[in-house]
């Protein structure tokens, strides 16, 4: 029996190689031609929106020269969702138009990100493994509750107000489960979680450097294309740290549209680079990224967002509990820190009391939300009044007269600042309970990996994990969570966790296990072989 090898083949069947040659030849130049048309179109449209095209390809090329081309995708997805880059698939306009919002919502059309276009690539990669290397699917039990919580989203929709606006979000929260199962199945090796923690290093130095220079220069226009229909002024009242003292200064943010959204993606990247400061098993450069989280947190104060204090707080505090728990550091280092952060407290108390005592009206308009929530709880204790509805009829349970110099009577027209009040009164009682439980088990999960984990790196993650889950919990009372950023990563580390055993156990897959056609050739002739061998012997 005579085994062959893919070289063999190949020099037997020039014609085969020529045959495909020519198609590749063939894609390259439709591919060019299908560019150049859209290149184009876009460029009697937009003129910028040209350079989008060889950008794209400059991407898309190191795929052929990388290795690992897989971890370089998760790679740019985790970069990409720093750019609110997204393009709206129906009129935005006309909905306002047609639905007579005057009100702040977030989603009323449907959209794709840049992030959603590399996900795609990413689901493909999937697709593929599943398809043609035999990578089983999984489908942990828990997700039943993220299902659960989806359909209820959907009945929600049946005496909404608006179900155009409830099928609107209902489309993000399906993307949202679809980034959980692609984390569970895809995202089961060490190499991968390496890639999550450094790109998170550089989220974080990337927008705490961007507050930097916003703060300092006063530029304040978001990184977006197309028409905002904003009005700058507006948005100058909005930033500014005093909003009772003429020409206070205005508070910087990073790439995303506020200084909340820019604090609200950095919640979930703080804790791995706070673990990174310390000796670990995931890498050895202890002193860079300490300077580099120091300078992130530092930066990130420039939002002057309270929120920020508490919930940067609660990290620091949870995951220098956990160090000292599982000895990361030294007594001495412990009391050295505890030591610098007393005085440090001491320093800054007074511009912190300072903080929170302007911009008063934040939080009384936060009571005024939750009290009008809370009556539409009680009407709508079920169902709610449709998912995506909430700010629409929010308007019904409050007894105020509007004055645009008085922000407590304007409260109704923003979203509930508390995403358990806004999922109940939006879902229901059952529904907010079926995503809390989902997440509360998720977090119960990691927390188990950090106490008991044999794997040091597993621990650092199952640690960034808890610390991660906790302070989303916490922010989530204060603060609306609705970016398409911050819900990826969300659902993006709740996959992650459920790996963490398979990983600990050394199960883990970077790339499909299928061997390889010489293997396979190689054992075929060493059968042959031992058959030859024993029959010589009789």
């Amino acid at each position: 029996m005579i085994a062959s090898s893919p070289v063999s083949d190949r020099r037997r069947n020039p014609a085969g190689n020529r045959v495909r040659s020519h198609h590749v030849l063939l894609m390259l130049f439709l591919g060019g031609g299908i560019g150049i048309i859209v290149a184009l179109g876009l460029y009697v449209t937009k003129v910028a929106y040209v350079g989008l095209l060889p950008f794209a390809l400059a991407l898309v090329l190191p795929t052929v020269f990388l290795k690992n081309f897989r971890l370089y995708w998760l790679a740019i997805f985790l970069l990409s969702l720093q750019f609110s880059i997204k393009k709206n698939l129906n009129d935005g306009l006309a909905v306002v138009d047609a639905l007579n919002i005057d009100y702040t919502i977030w989603n009323f059309t449907f959209d794709i990100t840049a992030s959603d276009l590399v996900l795609l690539v990413l689901l493909a990669i999937w697709a593929n493994d599943h398809m043609f290397h035999g990578k089983p699917m999984r489908f942990p039990p828990v997700t039943w509750l993220a299902v659960g919580y989806l359909g209820i989203c959907l009945l929600s929709l049946v005496g909404a107000n608006s179900p155009y606006l409830g099928f609107v979000e209902l489309s993000r929260q399906i993307k949202f489960v679809i980034v959980f199962l692609f984390a569970v199945n895809w995202l089961d090796s060490k190499s991968a979680v390496r890639v999550l923690a450094i790109v998170g290093v550089i989220i974080l130095v990337t927008q705490a450097g961007m507050t930097v220079t916003r703060f300092e220069t006063g530029y304040m226009t978001s990184l977006s294309f197309g028409e905002s229909h904003q009005d700058i002024s507006e948005i100058e009242q909005y930033l500014a740290v005093d909003r009772t003292v003429e020409g206070s200064a205005l508070r910087g943010f990073g790439t995303l549209a506020s200084p909340g959204s820019t604090v609200r993606l950095c919640m979930m990247v703080i804790p791995f680079a706070l673990f990174l400061c310390v000796p670990n098993a995931m890498f050895g450069m202890r002193l860079a990224f300490m300077g580099l989280t120091t300078f992130g947190l530092l930066g990130l104060l420039l939002t002057f967002t309270r929120v920020y204090y508490i919930t940067a707080s609660v990290q620091v505090v949870l995951a220098f509990w956990i160090m000292v728990r599982d000895r990361m550091l030294k007594r001495e280092e412990v009391v050295l820190l505890v030591v610098l952060a007393l005085a440090g407290l001491a320093a800054v108390s007074p511009k912190i009391y300072e903080q929170f005592t302007v911009r008063e009206d934040s939080v009384s308009v936060r009571f005024l939300q939750y009290e009008a929530t809370g009556k539409m709880i009680l009407d709508n204790p079920f169902l709610g009044v449709g998912l995506n509805n909430g700010t629409r009829d929010k308007q019904k349970y409050v007894n105020v007269s509007y004055n645009r110099y008085d922000p407590n009577t304007q409260f109704y027209l923003e979203p509930t600042h508390n995403i358990y009040l806004s999922l109940a009164a939006e879902i229901g009682i059952f529904g907010a309970l079926l995503f809390v439980l989902f997440f509360g088990r998720i977090t119960f999960l990691a927390w188990r990996q950090s106490r008991h984990s044999p794997d040091p790196e597993i621990r650092l993650v199952a640690n960034a994990l808890v610390v991660m889950f906790w302070s989303v919990a916490i922010n989530s009372t204060m603060d609306p969570l609705f970016e398409d950023a911050t819900l990826d990563l969300l659902w993006l580390y709740a996959g992650l966790a459920l790996n963490l055993p398979r990983m600990a156990q050394g199960q883990e897959s970077a790339t499909p296990r299928t061997a390889p056609p010489t293997t396979i050739a190689a054992a075929v002739r060493g059968m042959d072989n031992r058959r030859a061998v024993a029959a010589r012997g009789r």
